[in-house]
């Protein structure tokens, strides 16, 4: 009995350990998996904070309402500090339609306050979104500036030194100039980058061709009328003029045709 006591309080002690082992295997699988999830989360996130978005859209108006929703979203642009707005390109025109083309640079927030002012004007004809994504560009750019410090720190470490010459001094000076340099360039580069994706573009284009009234076309080509009559009439004095040495020739050979007739006749 006592050695049944004992073989079975082994198989007990087993049982439990292979339990608890068991237990711990399946928690730290979960760990694994839950810390996988969030790098992968991390990951996407930090993808995501470098993305450029580009929008575009295009809208027809009615032509007494192109040019004031026109200087609607240029004000709007200027006058408000919230959404961090620049006015990059902007043109009117006044053909036989008006047209007009804009493209700024603004806050997400600021993009969809412009683009309902756009939508509201008139009917939107088109409209569209291009991303790009700039992690490896920031990444790169990160990974050049920490580099460009550590030298810097380096060199400066090196001209510390009691003694050094004047010949190593100037060589440590020059290197330290063109490092600096170097990192400005990077931090401007970079800072282009981050503008890019802390700032979205935005172009609009403005058309009133489709919203013109039933006169407008009747009145464009009475307005054009002497123009296109001048234009008529220059078009037929050259024509003219290239036809008249032509018929100088044919009619030379119409007559050395007919004398040539004529001989073979009384022949």
């Amino acid at each position: 009995m006592p050695k049944d006591d004992v073989l079975m309080k082994s198989i007990i002690a087993l049982l439990v350990l292979s339990a608890a082992l068991v237990a711990c295997s399946s928690k730290e699988s979960t760990e694994v998996a839950r810390d996988s999830g969030v790098a992968t989360r991390q990951e996407e996130a930090g993808k995501q904070r470098y993305l450029a978005y580009e929008h575009a859209i295009a809208a027809d108006l009615d032509e007494s309402d192109l040019k004031p929703v026109y200087e609607k979203v240029i004000a709007t642009c200027n006058n408000d500090n919230q959404i961090d707005c620049t006015v990059l390109d902007a043109s009117i025109t006044s053909g036989r339609f008006l047209s007009a083309k804009l493209r700024l640079r603004a806050k997400p927030e600021g993009i969809r306050k412009l683009t309902a002012l756009v939508s509201a004007g008139g009917k939107v004809s088109s409209q569209s979104t291009h991303v790009e994504d700039l992690a490896k560009p920031v990444t790169d750019v990160k990974t050049r500036l920490a580099m460009l410090e550590n030298y810097r720190t380096k060199l400066l470490e090196l001209q510390r030194r009691p003694n050094n010459d004047i010949d190593s001094l100037i060589k440590i000076a020059e290197k330290l100039a063109a490092v600096q340099s170097d990192l400005e360039r990077a931090r401007g580069e970079s800072a282009h980058l981050l503008a890019r994706v802390n700032l979205e573009i935005l172009t609009i284009s403005l058309s009133s061709r489709a919203s013109r009234s039933f006169w407008s076309p009747i009145a464009e080509s009475l307005h054009d009328f002497p123009a296109n009559l001048s234009s008529g009439v220059s078009t037929a004095i050259v024509g003219v003029a290239y036809v008249l040495p032509w018929l100088f020739v044919l009619l030379i050979g119409f007559v050395l045709i007919r004398l040539a007739w004529r001989k073979f006749r009384r022949q």
